[in-house]
């Protein structure tokens, strides 16, 4: 990969140190310092999304497929679920319950807006709904949710709560003790910043009580959880990810999360500052730090393909003027504002056409 491209898709450009563990030889997994490394990560995510008594396993595989396996596992013990779609990625959580055949009641959040939480509390009362999914953030809009009053509702009325906070986790503060959430979903390319292939399930004391009934042989919670005693993955690992994702973490625990966490933010800020300086309407109500959305004066995929010629990597959407750009990566505000510089003179070239 040529070290001149800047990415401000996920994950964004990556730590040297990081990268670098791609370039080593694969160690052995099945050896007592494989499981110690698996052990020690699993407990640090664990901390890092505050859930006392939680087990996080780790799988190869995508954040979609971390849906499924709880859609899957914790679906067919729920016999009310209700849906939260403000997106594409609350669209992904239709997409798997119909696959999989299981019902589901839709609940409707209008693009980039965020939720009418007392409507949504009449809602989930008067529907008897027993499970939730939803998003932290919805990462087509930029929308984030407030987790805290709806942990607070679900608590209420005895709801089980299963978040899907892939690009929430590490970019945004969530705590599943404070929110009361039974089940949370994230993956290793947005706020962990290091390359995809591994996704997490952070799974509350709650939610390692039930009876759960076996889904999916590779996906299997139980089998996970039963090799996680003794440090191992039932199945082959990504190893090298598995180290990416360690060092990470312990960097991480040397800043202090909530400092990580305001690093992201600030650069999130920034680059909105920019958003209204160059006139940039940004889509959500509320934000993540995530990444910033925004319409363009111009199609988005017109201002990334001349961008890609400058190997410069930004997202445009099924939304033809909606344009996003990531700040979990490790650039600085000077390349949001070298980024910001080159998509105006990409507007205004085409505008003069």
């Amino acid at each position: 990969m040529n070290n001149d491209i800047m990415s401000f898709a996920f994950p964004g450009n990556i730590e040297d140190d990081i990268l670098n563990i791609g370039h080593n030889q694969i160690p052995y997994m099945r050896t007592s310092e494989f499981s110690e490394l698996y052990s020690r990560l699993s407990d640090n995510l664990t901390k890092l999304i505050d859930c006392d008594n939680g087990k996080t396993i780790i799988y190869t595989m995508s954040g979609t497929a971390a849906m499924e396996c709880a859609v899957k596992t914790y679906g067919s013990l729920f016999d009310s679920i209700a849906i939260v779609n403000g997106g594409s990625f609350g669209e992904r959580w239709k997409d798997i319950c119909n696959y999989n055949k299981i019902d589901y009641i839709e609940y409707m959040v209008d693009f980039g807006k965020d939720i009418d939480y007392t409507d949504f509390e009449i809602f989930l009362s008067t529907s008897n709904i027993n499970c939730l999914l939803i998003q932290h953030h919805e990462t087509s809009s930029g929308q984030i949710y407030n987790l805290e009053i709806i942990g607070a509702i679900c608590k209420k009325f005895n709801i089980f709560l299963i978040v899907d906070t892939i690009s929430g986790f590490l970019s945004d503060h969530i705590s599943m003790n404070d929110f009361f959430i039974d089940v949370s979903i994230y993956s290793s390319q947005k706020g962990l910043n290091i390359p995809p292939g591994l996704s997490f399930l952070t799974l509350s004391n709650k939610a390692q009580e039930l009876e759960l009934n076996p889904s999916c042989f590779y996906m299997d919670i139980n089998n996970y959880l039963l090799n996680l005693k003794r440090g191992q993955t039932p199945f082959s690992p990504a190893t090298q990810l598995f180290i990416q994702a360690d060092k990470k973490v312990e960097k991480i625990k040397k800043i202090g999360l909530n400092k990580y966490i305001y690093q992201t933010k600030n650069k999130s800020d920034y680059f909105k500052q920019l958003c209204v300086k160059n006139d940039w309407k940004t889509i959500p109500e509320y934000s993540s730090n995530s990444v910033t959305a925004f319409i363009t004066k111009i199609p988005a995929k017109i201002i990334s393909e001349e961008l890609l010629k400058e190997q410069i990597y930004v997202m445009p959407s099924s939304h033809e003027f909606l344009l996003r750009v990531t700040h979990t990566g490790i650039q600085d505000c000077n390349e949001l504002e070298k980024l910001s510089t080159l998509i105006k003179k990409v507007e205004d070239n085409y505008e003069k056409k």
